[in-house]
């Protein structure tokens, strides 16, 4: 299976699993849903901020980011949930650089070894190849890892960090599916009733935006392998 798919079928199958369980549990998930959010929202802005140091901390520790992506979405909804979640990932990038150019240079680059990826990433951090660094963060590759590995290959901090907006569309993409899930879930439950128009413009609006993520992470694969000098 080609991996630019990936995040398409992981849409689908969220979604399909949202509305399995919305309608097996009914209002009781409602009930859950409702609560934890009330939960979190009660602490307000200090509740967004502590949900931020908790995705930099697991993430660098490569606990998987969409977790938290599709959970921001839940809890803050569309709007806060793409502020949250674009902050602690841009916190967590840049303490992922941190420790790797102050601290573990040495340990990762033995460990990139010589293959395809340290090469790459030498090119990017060398060359100041800008175009290559957004193409690793739009290609589907685990994006603590290159973090961790432009630090160490000794990339200025400021074009490290304009390169990480290059990933802003699939944590959007993360966040909608949280909240589209959410509303989904509220829908099977008989609580929710925004108006077919509403919804429509919401599910299409995720379409839309899966859409254009899959085809910009599936180029820039295959501009990633060309350059490697292989072929998909």
């Amino acid at each position: 299976m080609h991996v630019w798919m990936r995040p398409a079928l992981i849409v689908a199958g969220a979604l399909i699993l949202v509305a399995a369980v919305a309608g097996f549990s009914g209002h009781e998930l409602a009930g859950h849903i409702e609560s934890l959010e009330s939960w979190i929202t009660g602490f307000g802005l200090t509740g967004m901020l502590m949900f931020a140091v908790l995705v930099v901390v697991a993430i660098s520790l490569f606990l998987p980011e969409s977790v938290f992506g599709v959970a921001a979405g839940v809890l803050f909804g569309l709007g806060w949930g793409i502020a949250v979640i674009l902050l602690a990932n841009f916190l967590a990038a840049a303490l992922q650089y941190g420790l790797a150019y102050r601290l573990l240079r040495e340990p990762i680059q033995r460990k990139l070894g010589t293959g395809r990826m340290s090469a790459m990433i030498q090119r990017a951090a060398g060359g100041g190849n800008f175009k290559l660094q957004l193409l690793l963060r739009l290609a589907p590759l685990n994006q603590t890892l290159i973090n961790y590995s432009l630090g160490a290959a000794g990339i200025r901090f400021p074009q490290f960090m304009a390169g990480i907006m290059a990933m802003s569309p699939a944590l959007i993409v993360e966040v909608y599916l949280g909240h589209t899930g959410k509303h989904l879930a509220l829908i099977g439950t008989g609580l929710k009733h925004s108006g077919w128009r509403h919804d429509v413009l919401l599910f299409t609006g995720l379409l839309v935006i899966v859409a254009g993520v899959v085809f910009a992470s599936r180029n820039a694969y295959r501009t990633l392998m060309r350059a490697a000098g292989t072929s998909e």
